[in-house]
């Protein structure tokens, strides 16, 4: 998905990819274009898409401490900037969704590594 208004010159491509709990198969599969700013409202946005959905209740009261795969990578013109793979809590996800569009905001490229 393009976001509007991000000229190439300032284009960062984003991955977001969420599974469901036990390898239940992906929540949350997305491919990215946009600026900093506009990727980091996106992932705010999926973390209040993911507070507000009554699956993530149901499942939480279910068992508060559920893992969900959560993969983020975030790159520029090939260059790799942000990359995480974590196994957070349900519950903790939307904390650190907002933690990493923050990062997007401000983000340098990574060093290369061999």
């Amino acid at each position: 998905m393009v976001i509007p208004g991000a000229g190439s010159a300032q284009r960062l491509d984003c991955r977001v990819e969420l599974t469901w709990p036990y390898g239940r198969g992906r929540w949350w599969d997305t491919y990215l274009l946009g600026t900093r700013s506009q990727l980091g409202a996106a992932l705010d946005e999926l973390a209040v898409r993911i507070g507000a959905d009554p699956l993530t209740h149901s499942m939480a009261t279910a068992d508060p401490q559920v893992p969900i795969a959560y993969e983020l990578a975030v790159s520029e013109r090939g260059g790799l900037l942000l990359r995480f793979s974590l196994r957070p809590p349900l519950l903790e996800l939307p904390e650190q969704l907002r933690t990493h569009a923050a990062e997007v905001r401000t983000a340098h490229r990574l060093p290369l590594r061999p």
